[in-house]
């Protein structure tokens, strides 16, 4: 394929570059040459010993990254959960300090000194009806 031909921004191989369907001969041995940073050359010798034939590997395999293994690895996730517990905690604390205090002559007991019913610190009007028995 001739630079010509090639459409606008299109990267390939240049023209020494044979594609063909291989019907194979029989190989006496073979040979791999990594090269790095470039495609890896593969070279087969004919049975008879008198063809070499060089292919170059134009696919790359994926290697992963490793994963990190720093001085502060272990301790990655512990201190994220403590992180959201103290956040959590917070929030908390100041969602209840917020809160009206009750007063002294509402401390939770009728006259008779039995505890009423109701939830300390929430407003008359969200507390739940309880029918008495």
């Amino acid at each position: 394929q001739s630079s010509a031909r090639r459409r606008p921004g299109e990267q390939g191989p240049g023209q020494n570059v044979v594609w063909r369907l291989a019907h194979r001969r029989p190989v006496r041995d073979w040979a791999v040459q990594k090269q790095p940073q470039q495609s890896d050359l593969l070279a087969l010798l004919s049975e008879d010993g008198r063809t070499i034939e060089i292919i170059a590997v134009l696919m790359t395999a994926y290697v992963p990254p490793e994963p990190e293994s720093g001085l502060f690895e272990p301790f990655k996730y512990p201190s994220l959960l403590l992180a959201v517990l103290l956040a959590l905690s917070l929030y908390q604390y100041a969602t209840s300090s917020s809160s009206p205090e009750p007063s002294s002559s509402s401390s939770g007991t009728s006259k008779g000194g039995q505890k009423q019913g109701g939830m300390k610190g929430v407003p008359k009007k969200f507390e739940p009806k309880v029918p008495k028995l």
